[in-house]
């Protein structure tokens, strides 16, 4: 989950949010729980497979796991890129 996403849980988001230097425990809290960048493509892109059932064709178009994820190929991190690599080959491979 993203800081702006824990922020709008709460009723006073927008005000803890401007006064975070004046909450410390607030701010560890967010930034030991709220995800990056890159753990967001990456979680978006394991629910993906999921959803497509994680086959060797589900794999074949990355294109198909990109646009479920809601990913796009321009903008997605180096470490994404990596792990939707990592899984497509692994499936290729395993029978």
């Amino acid at each position: 989950m993203s800081k702006s996403w824990f922020l709008n849980q709460l009723s006073k988001g927008n005000s803890i949010s401007k006064h975070l230097q004046q909450l410390p425990l607030s701010s560890k809290f967010l930034s030991a729980y709220s995800e990056d960048t890159m753990a967001y493509q990456i979680r978006r892109i394991t629910h993906a497979m999921i959803r497509l059932g994680y086959t060797e064709s589900s794999t074949k178009d990355r294109w198909r796991i990109l646009r479920l994820a809601g990913l796009s190929k321009e903008r997605i991190t180096q470490e994404a890129q990596i792990f939707l690599n990592i899984i497509c080959e692994k499936k290729t491979y395993a029978h």
